[in-house]
């Protein structure tokens, strides 16, 4: 057991519940760059709940693992507590986050622990456009002479550097130099008498320059003695290349040899003691007679109670749950939103607190009154035979089970995480007498819907308000 002060007297206290390994130094450090307190950390399975109760965390954080369900269930008593934010995280995921991951998910814990909805990284503030001031725009000043007279001097010095029109045959000149006047008719040509002016003398550096006679057929016969004609070859060249081209291929010869299929081998014997006994492999699937079966005590009713959440939102419905009685006459759906798709985990955390028994809504089921049924991404709830809701293949259409479902029986509420395309949908079922509402903005870690729902005119509450709500919708 450990403790470490962060320094700060106001930052809030928390728990780390986890076991020794990477993913509770992942944690650890997530929440000291937090600024967070950590009143506690220690193995849950070895921790008291006097222990944990003594700390006085405000927040608690749970590596989530296989190993310690047991002792969750033994510190139920702190845990269960609905004034305190339990914040649980599968192990296995804080110990592989890594760069941007890792940043992503510690700048979202900082902003649950701290109450805050600021999960941008640093530098990615949205920057407010700039209105235009008022009045005529200022003139531009005017360029200095002098400014502009320094770099002419600079171009008349250095413009002696630079190359002249005499490397080309013409007469050198000097800056600032009067040109002589040039005489009348000089630059008139007389066509008749004009001739071509001779080659120019560094041609006389090309190696085999073809030599310039009177007329092109000189050229053109100067040119013809320095290639052999075509009848110069032998014949006996053409014809071996041509036998030779002939027997070219692509491909390179080689035999192609096909395994023959011979008998199957006999299998081994089996070693001395087995007998008869036969191997199997056992299925990891559980028993359909192990599955929770609402049948024994639930009945099929019309209607539902629907809780959509996702970032942020195992807290909010734990809290909803608990302040539903056992004798509530319809079933609880819950929709919750998991990266990592362990919805028989979040089954487990839920019926810790929830006086209601929590099962995993599976293929086949159908929806009784005074259970919460957790929907998978893979099961789809469908709302049919008068409204009582059954559960399928596929993924729920929220819209189609929305209009399915008789309005009088019917309770939608959108908690933190959940999303803001639901709201219309679910004032339209409100105007038929449903009940919808969404959670508070205050203490919601993603309130996107619950403000698009308080936008167009919806409610929003506490979760322990919301669970009151519905009671007197529903009847307890």
């Amino acid at each position: 057991m450990s403790a470490i002060d962060s320094g700060d007297p106001g930052a809030p206290r928390v728990a780390l519940l986890a076991r020794p390994g990477i993913a509770r130094e992942q944690l650890r450090g997530a929440l000291v760059g937090a600024g967070a307190q950590i009143a506690l950390e220690d193995d849950p399975n070895v921790l008291d709940v006097h222990a944990l109760a003594a700390s006085a965390p405000h927040a608690v954080l749970v590596a989530l693992e296989p190993a310690i369900e047991e002792a969750l269930a033994r510190l139920d008593p702190v845990l269960g507590d609905p004034g305190l934010v339990v914040i649980y995280d599968e192990a296995d995921l804080a110990s592989s986050r890594e760069g941007w991951d890792a940043q992503r998910w510690a700048r979202h814990l900082a902003a649950k622990l701290h109450g805050h909805r600021n999960v941008l990284p640093p530098g990615a503030e949205i920057e407010l456009p700039q209105s235009p001031e008022p009045g005529r725009p200022q003139a531009p000043a005017l360029v200095d002479d002098a400014a502009l007279d320094l770099h002419l001097d600079e171009a008349v010095v250095q413009s002696a550097s630079l190359p002249d029109q005499h490397v080309f045959g013409a007469a050198p000149s000097v800056a600032g130099e009067d040109m002589e006047p040039q005489p009348e008719g000089a630059f008139s040509i007389d066509a008749e008498s004009w001739t071509p002016p001779p080659a120019p003398a560094r041609l006389a550096l090309v190696d085999d320059i073809v030599p310039v006679g009177d007329s092109a057929d000189d050229a053109s016969a100067a040119v013809a003695e320095t290639i052999p004609p075509l009848a110069a070859v032998p014949a006996a060249s053409d014809a071996s290349a041509t036998s030779s081209f002939q027997h070219l291929s692509l491909v390179e010869d080689f035999e192609v040899v096909t395994p023959v299929r011979g008998e199957p081998m006999a299998p081994p014997p089996l070693p001395p003691g087995f007998g008869g006994l036969t191997l199997e492999l056992e299925s990891l699937e559980l028993p359909e007679a192990e599955v929770a079966d609402p049948d024994a005590t639930g009945s099929k009713v019309p209607g539902a109670a629907l809780l959509f959440a996702g970032i942020g939102g195992p807290d909010a419905v734990r809290r909803v749950l608990a302040g539903l009685p056992v004798s509530l006459e319809l079933p609880v759906l819950v929709h919750l939103r998991l990266d990592g798709g362990r919805y028989d985990n979040l089954t487990k955390q839920i019926q810790r607190v929830s006086p209601l028994p929590v099962v995993l809504a599976r293929v086949g089921m159908a929806a009784r009154a005074g259970y919460v049924y957790v929907v998978p991404d893979d099961v789809a709830a469908e709302a049919g035979n008068g409204g009582m809701v059954v559960f399928a293949e596929g993924s729920t259409d929220v819209l189609a089970l929305l209009a399915a479902l008789p309005p009088g029986r019917t309770a939608v509420l959108l908690l933190s995480g959940a999303d803001a395309a639901l709201a219309e949908p679910a004032l339209m079922l409100a105007a038929r007498g449903a009940l919808v509402s969404g959670q508070s903005l205050h203490g919601c870690y993603d309130w996107a819907a619950a403000k698009e729902l308080e936008r167009k005119g919806g409610t929003t509450a506490s979760p322990e308000d919301l669970a009151l709500r519905l009671i007197e919708h529903i009847g307890g």
